[in-house]
């Protein structure tokens, strides 16, 4: 099990080889790959897969590993779930990128219904979505991570509900620390009611339980004792991905391998209060 950071603001801010470098060189263990916002460009030309391949070839030089990522949200309740379709192509290749990268999870959103709650008829859409994924989890060896949302799957119970109904080999709940607490549910509580053996992956970040604000842990009001104890008596089988991209983009560039630093620090800390995961401290950063 490793300790990851995204790289939605390291590349975005840095470009994909200085973005990298500096997730390399900060003693995070692995990379989140991102393909939302600005980076869903990755996946909307033609050439795709050889920045794929070249990002590939930049981790396996620094000697960091790929092990999660992040589709494209650009989907919209109601588009087509068809490769003809943009944002739902996007999806796919992104996909196909992931594997490329050795990714063993990408999380894919479900967009947000109209109604704000699982309705049945948001249900049958949300499978159509994801089962139309299912081929290629399968044709690319990747699974889907269903992310816990301020919408429609803003609780366990609403999450199980769509996760029972879908074959476990191809699809995993992803927890979103900061998205439960937002909307009220201790993380806590939201990791010892899902499904047993469903949750693989993790959204590490912090808020104060009323907006989306990904900041760093210990700058909101998130209980993370409460949360690493969960993950330790669930026996959480997953990686460390921290997702706390507006803390980064709150500084300059010039401090970005320095924050990206303290974020793995941090991160490192926050494993340590658990023993599920392989090491409880970074390696030695190279910035400071």
């Amino acid at each position: 099990m490793k300790l990851a950071v995204e790289s939605y603001i390291p590349v975005k801010r840095l470009g994909l080889e200085k973005g990298l470098h500096a997730i390399a060189q900060s003693g995070f263990d692995a990379v989140d790959f991102t393909f939302y916002f600005e980076l869903e460009a990755l996946v909307e030309a033609d050439n795709y897969l050889q920045t794929a391949y070249a990002a590939k070839a930049i981790l396996d030089q620094l000697g960091l590993r790929c092990i999660q990522a992040h589709a494209p949200f650009s989907l919209r309740y109601g588009e087509p779930f068809d490769t003809s379709q943009p944002h739902f192509r996007n999806i796919v290749r992104a996909m196909e990128a992931s594997a490329v990268l050795g990714a063993q999870i990408i999380v894919v959103h479900a967009p947000g219904s109209p109604e704000g709650a699982l309705s049945p008829e948001a249900l049958q859409t949300y499978l159509r979505l994801y089962r139309a994924l299912e081929r290629y989890c399968r044709e690319f060896s990747i699974c889907v991570g269903v992310e816990n949302l301020g919408n429609a799957l803003s609780t366990p119970a609403l999450l199980n509900q769509l996760l029972e109904q879908l074959d476990e080999s191809c699809f995993a709940a992803c927890l979103d620390v900061g998205h439960a607490h937002m909307v009220g549910i201790p993380p806590q509580d939201f990791i010892r009611q899902l499904l047993p053996g469903r949750l693989r992956a993790l959204h590490i970040h912090d808020n104060d339980g009323t907006d989306d604000q990904h900041q760093l842990p210990f700058l909101g009001t998130v209980d993370w004792n409460a949360v690493m104890c969960a993950l330790r008596q669930t026996n959480y089988p997953g990686d460390f991905t921290m997702e706390a991209w507006r803390f980064l983009n709150s500084l300059p560039d010039s401090l970005q391998p320095d924050a990206l630093c303290f974020e793995a620090r941090v991160a490192a800390h926050l494993a340590a209060l658990t023993k599920c995961f392989e090491k409880e401290a970074p390696r030695e950063c190279m910035t400071l």
